[in-house]
């Protein structure tokens, strides 16, 4: 389980690690917002796009990529329920 956990800790890393990381935040939520009329930050829907930007980690990326290879992978769900892990 540790084996696994710390090959999978940073699937989600970009290119350049974390300055990437920090590019994304900034650079993707301001071209985002771009793409909007003014004011659109402040609607309920501005908000949440923002914040899915803004606080976008490597960390959630690797857990997000390791969801989606059980979900496509049914096998690699069940190797790993072998072994007790769910």
């Amino acid at each position: 389980c540790v084996a696994i956990a710390g090959l999978c800790h940073d699937m989600g890393h970009p290119m350049f690690s974390h300055m990437f990381e920090a590019y994304v935040q900034k650079v993707a939520s301001r071209t985002m917002l771009a793409q909007h009329p003014p004011g659109y930050e402040a609607t309920p829907e501005g908000v949440a796009a923002v914040k899915k930007y803004t606080e976008w980690t490597h960390e959630q990326a690797s857990v997000d990529m390791f969801r989606h290879m059980l979900r496509v992978n049914p096998g690699v769900r069940w190797g790993l329920m072998e072994f007790g892990l769910r």
